[in-house]
């Protein structure tokens, strides 16, 4: 059977076949770091929507705390003087949870990383009028926008590593404060079981003669 050959046309298109230009794959490469860097855009900020219900649950428990140590001072009639001592701490040590969460919660609008020229960003954004605005985001162009985004990326990890910070701080005082409370309960049920000879250290209070509950 006869070898099927290409002929001439064939032969002609294959060597003049276009390559890809170099603009074409610089705007391709473009276009694949941004879709890249706006996916990092969205976890940063799903990490920090994370971290603000972490807190939200942090506040809960420390005023929840707050509230089982006043009830504690107001079942018992006669608490140690050492007990009350560890009562007092964890009541400190809870509230300076909640104003650890509260600080979490004060608005971190502008990072100072290029945030006025993002427009991207509220603080970017809030500096133009919406026909300003609309002029600008007509005049972008790739490289512009992701660098943009490589601004955002930068100011959110800050922001985020800001709120995993002050998690951590929030934990560990409501831990010493569950600790402290725990202790201080220990004590004052087996005083309530074994009332000890009264001592500098153990001396009894009458918390509702004191503080007239």
């Amino acid at each position: 059977m006869p070898r099927h050959t290409k002929g001439p046309d064939s032969i002609s298109k294959l060597f003049n076949r276009k390559l890809p230009s170099c603009k074409n794959i610089a705007s391709s490469n473009l276009e694949t770091l941004l879709n890249f860097t706006t996916d990092i855009i969205d976890k940063q900020y799903r990490s920090y929507i994370w971290s603000d219900g972490k807190v939200q649950a942090l506040a809960t428990i420390d005023v929840a705390l707050i509230a089982g140590i006043l009830l504690i001072v107001q079942s018992f009639d006669i608490v140690s003087g050492l007990a009350f001592t560890l009562l007092l701490c964890s009541f400190l040590l809870f509230t300076l949870s909640v104003l650890v969460c509260l600080v979490h919660a004060i608005p971190r609008m502008n990072s100072r990383i290029g945030n006025e020229e993002n427009l991207r960003t509220i603080i970017g954004i809030s500096g133009f009028k919406k026909e300003e605005y609309h002029k600008k985001i007509k005049k972008l162009y790739l490289e512009k926008m992701l660098e943009m985004n490589c601004w955002q990326i930068s100011g959110m990890v800050r922001n985020n590593l800001r709120s995993h910070k002050l998690i951590k701080i929030g934990v560990w005082l409501t831990i010493f404060g569950v600790l402290t409370i725990a202790l201080a309960l220990v004590i004052i049920i087996f005083l309530q079981m074994f009332p000890p000879p009264e001592s500098p250290f153990t001396g009894q209070i009458n918390l509702t003669e004191k503080y007239n509950m």
